[in-house]
């Protein structure tokens, strides 16, 4: 049993749910040219949903993922992420070369019905894959320049010769894409990034070229990327919580997998608890799944176990929650104004998560009613005090009830707005006990 557990273990980190509307719609999207931002809470399964979808892109041949980690090394620089991007072009070059082989020669039937208009030979693929291969990967500009050329030639040419699976897009996508935004430390990283951004626009929007897919779980990347790219030039996609049914079908298909023994029937009433308290968080399910496999041939030591992981979290996330109260000890992010809300601000708008259905709240109703300024309440989504989203997406199932006003705010996961609610309650009994004295 040890084994199979840690195989599970070992495992867990590539564990996917079937996401089958995220995958469909981001198949559609790639089609076509198209810039996408993920979003949605952390710890909801973005990565992987891109990583599964980059994946499959491959092995089917539909596409040509380009997969840069923005969260595996140091991307502060241009320099730095063009290095990674020409290391990660090398399976597309590969393609594009392979390719070029089966190009009709001049003369063929097929290349004389459009000589002259697209230039057909393979030679002219051939030349701007090598341009690729011998810019400097350090270069950013020259080597933007040089894929840009090896995709306008892979376009004209996949398109007329090989339709279908092998005259896929190539699609870049960036995790953790919030990090580009370390650009705009310098002046020259600036430059760089305004030429970035300027190329996303150009292979996507403008010529249909490539897809360009930006994951993260920083709400305030999208305001930073409506100001950069504009809001039409791109499409919005959040990744939520799973519902009831398919959390249950998630935690259990990983504690049957690291279990391994037929029949097995997690408790209920545990299964109801857990929920109650972490919801569809895929993370965090995964993680209790890993914990608890552990207790499973002991009812009584699951229910134990599960009492310290609940321990655990709640303890963690109360921290997290209490840090609003000292708005002037949290550490400023995204080299932006430092936090800008008051303890009243922050009192007030976890007031209101705390009695509001399902914890969510419009943004239009917390600035009517006072309770925050605009400022502040951007200011706590900036700094990952608060979830935003700014209106129902068809991946987002888990808000699929609510019938307010958007934009809304909500905490970042269901532990939080359980400790949120913890600490108004207490707060609120403090403040009534000093009344009566």
């Amino acid at each position: 049993m040890a084994r199979r557990i840690l195989q599970r273990v070992a495992e867990a980190e590539n564990l996917f749910y079937n996401r089958k509307v995220e995958l469909d719609g981001l198949a559609k999207l790639c089609k076509r040219g198209s810039m996408v931002l993920i979003t949605g809470p952390p710890d909801s399964g973005k990565s992987v949903l891109v990583s599964e979808f980059a994946r499959r892109q491959e092995v089917t041949g539909q596409g040509h993922p380009i997969y840069i980690n923005m969260r595996a090394g140091t991307f502060s620089t241009a320099a730095s992420f063009a290095r990674e991007l020409k290391s990660q072009m090398s399976p597309f070059l590969a393609a594009a070369a392979e390719f070029a082989k089966n190009i009709p020669k001049v003369g063929d039937s097929k290349v004389d019905a459009f000589a002259g208009v697209v230039g057909a030979s393979a030679g002219a693929l051939s030349a701007h894959i090598q341009a690729v291969e011998r810019t400097p990967d350090t270069d950013l500009p020259a080597l933007l320049k040089s894929i840009h050329g090896l995709l306008f030639s892979w376009r004209t040419r996949a398109r007329r010769f090989m339709p279908g699976k092998d005259g896929g897009f190539p699609t870049l996508i960036i995790d953790e894409a919030n990090r580009l935004h370390e650009w705009s430390l310098s002046p020259e990283e600036l430059e760089h990034l305004r030429t970035l951004i300027a190329y996303f626009i150009m292979v996507t929007k403008e010529r249909q070229e490539a897809n360009v897919i930006l994951c993260t779980s920083e709400d305030f990347f999208k305001f930073w990327l409506d100001l950069c790219v504009g809001a039409e030039r791109y499409q919005l996609r959040v990744v939520g919580d799973l519902t009831e049914e398919q959390a249950r079908e998630f935690f259990l298909m990983a504690v049957r997998d690291g279990w391994g023994a037929d029949g097995y029937k997690f408790p209920e009433d545990l299964w109801k608890k857990m929920f109650s308290f972490v919801g569809g968080r895929t993370l965090l399910l995964k993680r209790l799944a890993e914990n608890l496999t552990w207790y499973l041939e002991d009812e009584s030591l699951l229910r134990k176990a599960w009492a310290s992981e609940c321990k655990i979290l709640a303890d963690a996330t109360r921290l997290d929650v209490e840090k609003g109260f000292k708005p002037m000890e949290v550490q400023s992010k995204w080299n932006m104004e430092e936090p800008g809300w008051s303890v009243k601000e922050y009192e007030g708008v976890l007031t209101e998560l705390s009695r509001a259905e399902g914890g969510v709240v419009s943004v239009q109703y917390l600035i009517d009613s006072k309770v925050i300024s605009r400022v502040a309440l951007h200011s706590l989504v900036q700094h990952n005090f608060l979830h935003y989203r700014s209106s129902l997406c068809p991946w987002a199932d888990d808000l699929a009830w609510y019938k307010g006003k958007w934009p809304i705010v909500m905490a970042p996961s269901l532990p939080r707005l359980h400790a949120m609610a913890s600490i108004i309650e207490e707060r609120g009994a403090g403040a009534d006990t000093g009344a009566t004295q």
